[in-house]
């Protein structure tokens, strides 16, 4: 019989340990079940509601029943605005939305969900931020302090996003006085410099406000949604792209409780799973856009866009908003200087 030195007896007992932890650990959660609820925005009527729910029962399907997560249209467990808050204190676990709801805790939430006009002019920029320029450490860095935690980014309205007015924008001149519906953020800065006058309206009265004169232009969702709330019966003209909201996204955010109660295994699923939702929403939306701006025209609408020098001074006016905006908060001189020194390593400065 050969000799175990001491040796191969400590390694074996090593392999066996380090191989009965994560059985240990997996046995422990394996027959765990989760069930989470979400609420987005959205209704269930539109595109985004019914992929994202498909995509849950994907990802309860690819987990084997152990992750399940309901999602809630828009102000169905508590007021959309109020989201973030719900999600730390664990009556939500997460949500697809927009940052822009926490634009009165730190200016800077906004200015990570929209890109400040003049900067970022490409999606892919957006991207290549978050995964290759710690764009999601450094806005996790912020949510941490809130008791959230950005796992995805769903880049796809935000290109897709018109003007529909009453009053023709073929040029940048033509904002001088213009009366238009915008949430705070960004986009009233880019606005209100190129000489509009911005009004705070909620969505569901852009409709009568426009009727009635009350604003004379509005930014909303895409072409789709914008259809299916009937703002070509009472608009004449879409400039399309916008000034406002040249490059963003909707953000998928987690409680970090919620987030931390999950095994890895889930972790990755659950990942894997908002990657392939973005995906289909992206292509969802470019597709969506090219028909109903096509219904737009047949409806008698003008869809107007500007040149590429009118661009070129819109965007040396973003920049100066940018700069400006960077005085609003700690995270917001973080956020755009960080971007914009991205954009001089690329050479896109």
């Amino acid at each position: 019989m050969k000799k175990i030195t001491l040796s191969v007896l400590l390694s074996s007992v090593l392999v066996l340990t380090l191989v009965a932890l994560p059985v240990s650990s997996v046995a422990e959660t394996k027959g765990k079940v989760f069930k989470w609820n979400w609420q987005t925005y959205a209704s269930p009527a539109t595109d985004m509601y019914k992929l994202l729910q498909e995509e849950f029962g994907r990802l309860s399907t690819m987990t084997n029943g152990r992750l399940n997560i309901t999602l809630h249209p828009g102000n169905a467990i508590v007021p959309d605005p109020t989201i973030y808050d719900a999600i730390a204190n664990g009556v939500l676990q997460g949500s697809v939305g927009t940052m822009a709801f926490l634009a009165g805790k730190d200016p800077g939430y906004a200015t990570i969900m929209q890109t400040m006009t003049g900067l970022f002019t490409e999606m892919w920029e957006l991207g290549y931020w978050y995964y290759n320029y710690g764009g999601f450490e450094l806005v996790n860095e912020a949510l941490a302090k809130i008791g959230c935690i950005q796992i995805a980014l769903n880049a796809s309205k935000a290109p897709f996003e018109p003007i529909m007015s009453n009053k023709s924008l073929a040029h940048p001149s033509d904002f001088k006085g213009l009366k238009i519906r915008s949430l705070p953020g960004p986009s009233t800065g880019i606005l209100e410099a190129l000489g509009a006058v911005v009004l705070a309206i909620p969505g569901a009265e852009i409709y009568t406000s426009l009727d009635t004169g009350i604003i004379d232009a509005c930014e909303f969702v895409g072409f789709k949604e914008n259809w299916d709330v009937a703002l070509h019966e009472v608009t004449k003209y879409v400039l399309f792209p916008a000034p406002h909201f040249v490059c963003g996204m909707r953000a998928t955010i987690v409680g970090l409780d919620a987030w931390n109660s999950l095994p890895d295994d889930l972790k990755a699923a659950l990942r894997a799973a908002m990657l392939e939702y973005d995906l289909r929403d992206y292509f969802s939306a470019a597709g969506t856009q090219e028909i109903y701006a096509k219904k737009m025209r047949d409806y008698g609408l003008t869809i107007q866009s500007w040149t590429d020098e009118e661009w070129d001074e819109v965007n040396a006016l973003g920049r100066s908003v940018a700069e400006k905006w960077k005085n609003k908060s700690p995270l917001a001189k973080k956020v755009i200087e960080s971007q914009i020194a991205m954009l001089k390593e690329l050479g896109r400065w």
